[in-house]
């Protein structure tokens, strides 16, 4: 492995000490820094050969001409930190025109070769030898805030070097670097840029609001909170870690120690200015609340764990009061119970208020390792050889974890194994109400298709919701059908689990389970199980006679759905298997249809036994109201007083009312039977 990292080395360094020279030769210029781009980024510069090259681009007569010159800026990758030297080679050339009388021979930089340069420089910041000489920066810095098209990545790199100004010199005070006159100026450029010159106007905001003020410092800050007053702060007012250039570094670098702890560096930097920046945004008490959580409890610090031994390490024997403020505030989270919350980047228009002070926490949860919160939860609850002691007051704890699993869109682990059996909850109390704090239900979208391996927790929640009616877990089990049917097998045993609980007392439930039915809709006609497809009488009666013109909509699409599905596998299933019970369904699912028209076309419910129900059953029901399209309640109520000039065209018309409002489902069933309708 060395031999073939040193081949590497070997040409880059022989690709670097021709390219130096070839401003005469365009052609072999182009053939090297091809070779170089190529593995640049995997194997990286020395230090000298990055300043080799550095210096043939800083140098205003040198023979390469400026297209040549920004190829050489993307070849920069150092394997070795930026030392001080490097470091004000690149900020020197921060000049414009305007900084000279008209008599100055002094020859300038091009202006996209320093835009480049200011790019690279911020990319870098995780890739500095940091010591207190490069403090010094911080003034030549500050001057360059007056090139506009440098702004944005001047005072970004400013913002950074000045919020760890303190980790490399304890000497280092704000105060001397926020002078009257730098705090004007940049007042100035603000009016005149808001958007490059807001992130370093937010460090003086929240420096001079921290601080001891008096006199005109007293005056600047009032003005400072007046122009900010009603400021909307970007999501990324601070930038991010530039992570693909990051990772870069990280193969390349001959110092990966130094490296990492200057990105953990920068990325708790990156939390804490986010976190004072948006707390002026807030209310005053929520400012209040959640100030007294991040300095009492010691947030910003858990934030900076990077490794689950760390943060192992660093657990006392009395368990840290910081993860509890971190598991407290998710479980006050108000979302709805299922589907993902957010996506790669979040969205706080959806999380209320208060979420982006804590929004670099999550954002530091999710990109390390949600493991390591999982095992401060597992110590929590104090396990021992896979069992936990349940008790009533853990609710809270269960729902932040489910709120995490939601923002995340990811199981929580501590769920997977209690799910799966592997981690027992010991509790005193019925089944039902340890289902309620271990909230199961929410979980259960994020379960692979394995009805054994989850046949315990599917089993319980199944029951669960049919004993109670609990609309709640049927959602739950919607959720979970349609995420099933990528594997058919699975599907379809996990569809007859929920089939076989259904009774008449479930009708607060049949909406849900109507949705659920169609999952069906996902499946290949040939992995369809049809002792799944075609509903059992019961459940057929109770949507028709529901009175709900969503129900029965629903109902229809499955029926006809029933249908092509006969038309196309079912028929030649039953002939291939000659099964009797698979012939019986068929017989079932073709007496649906002719009942459904007999009712919707003809109002012929009280004529004959209809859906396999009893006659007895039928005369219960109310011998004054119609079930056809004309009368029945919920279509009345929906498409108005329709008329035609004869029962026929009446029926006609309120079909394609029906199909306007979006009810394909009967407009499709009964559009088909219109010919064998007889006025």
């Amino acid at each position: 492995m060395e031999d073939h990292r040193k081949r590497y080395y070997d040409l880059i360094d022989h690709s670097v000490s021709v390219v130096v020279n070839c401003e005469n030769d365009p052609q072999r210029f182009d053939k090297h820094v091809s070779q170089l781009n190529a593995v640049v980024s995997t194997y990286g510069l020395k230090l000298e050969q990055f300043n080799l090259l550095l210096d043939q681009i800083l140098d205003p007569y040198s023979g390469f001409k400026v297209g040549m010159k920004l190829k050489l800026v993307g070849l920069l990758y150092s394997r070795d930190l930026l030392d001080f030297d490097t470091l004000i080679k690149i900020v020197s050339v921060f000049k414009v025109p305007s900084y000279y009388n008209d008599k100055s021979k002094v020859k300038l930089v091009p202006r996209n070769i320093q835009l480049k340069l200011s790019v690279l420089l911020l990319r870098n910041f995780p890739n500095i030898q940091w010591d207190k000489k490069i403090l010094r920066l911080a003034n030549l810095l500050f001057n360059a805030l007056s090139i506009g098209y440098l702004r944005m990545n001047i005072g970004l790199f400013l913002v950074y070097m000045l919020n760890i100004a303190n980790e490399i010199d304890p000497k280092f005070n704000l105060k001397y670097f926020f002078s009257i006159k730098k705090l004007e100026i940049l007042i100035e450029f603000y009016e005149i840029d808001s958007k490059s010159s807001l992130p370093l106007l937010l460090q003086a905001y929240n420096f001079l609001g921290s601080a001891a003020r008096a006199g005109i410092f007293d005056m600047i800050f009032l003005k400072l909170k007046a122009l900010l007053k009603d400021v909307k702060i970007p999501k990324d007012v601070f930038g991010k870690l530039d992570a693909q250039y990051t990772e870069s570094l990280l193969k390349i670098t001959n110092d990966r120690f130094s490296l990492t702890r200057n990105i953990d560096m920068f990325k708790s930097m990156l939390i804490n200015i986010n976190i004072a920046s948006m707390l002026h945004s807030v209310t005053n008490t929520k400012k209040r609340k959640y100030t007294e959580d991040i300095t009492d409890n010691g947030i910003i610090q858990l934030a900076s764990f990077k490794f689950i031994d760390m943060f192992c390490q660093s657990i006392p024997y009395s368990f840290p009061p910081n993860i509890i403020v971190v598991l407290q505030y998710f479980s006050n989270l108000e979302f709805s119970d299922y589907g993902n919350i957010m996506s790669e980047n979040f969205n706080t228009t959806q999380l209320g208020a208060a979420f982006p002070i804590y929004e670099p926490l999550l954002t530091c949860l999710k990109e390390q390792d949600i493991l390591f919160l999982n095992y401060s939860v597992r110590k929590l609850l104090d396990v021992k050889q896979d069992r936990f002691t349940l008790t009533d007051d853990m609710f809270w704890l269960f729902r932040s974890i489910n709120n995490i699993s939601q923002i995340f869109n990811e199981p929580f682990p501590l769920m997977v194994d209690i799910c799966a059996g592997k981690l027992v909850a010991d509790y005193k109390g019925t089944l039902d109400q340890k289902l309620k704090i271990l909230q199961l239900h929410s979980h259960l979208q994020f379960l692979e298709p394995n009805c054994s391996k989850w046949s315990k927790v599917l089993t319980d929640v199944i029951d669960m919701t049919f004993r109670h009616n609990n609309t709640r877990n049927m959602t739950a089990l919607t959720f979970l059908a349609f995420k099933w049917s990528k594997d058919p097998l699975e599907f379809n045993r996990f569809i007859r689990l929920i089939i076989r609980k259904f009774r008449f007392r479930n009708f607060s439930l049949l909406k849900g389970f109507l949705v659920l039915l169609t999952s069906f809709q996902k499946l290949l006609h040939k992995d369809i199980d049809a002792q799944s497809l075609v509903l059992p009488p019961h459940i057929m009666a109770m949507a028709f006679f529901s009175n709900d013109l969503f129900q029965l909509n629903i109902l229809l699409h499955h029926v006809l759905f029933c249908k092509v599905y006969y038309a196309t596998h079912g028929i030649e299933q039953i002939d291939k298997t000659n099964s009797k019970a698979l012939r019986e369904l068929k017989e079932l699912h073709n007496s649906y249809i002719v009942h459904i028209c007999q009712c919707l076309w003809k109002d012929k419910v009280y004529e004959r036994e209809i859906f396999s129900i009893p006659l007895e059953f039928i005369a219960k029901l109310p011998t004054k109201k119609p079930f056809d399209l004309i009368g029945m309640d919920c279509i009345k109520a929906s498409v108005g007083d329709v008329f035609g000039d004869t029962d026929r065209d009446t029926r006609i018309n309120v079909l394609n009312k029906l199909r306007d409002l979006g009810c394909n489902g009967i407009y499709d069933f009964l559009y088909n039977s219109i010919r064998s309708l007889q006025t």
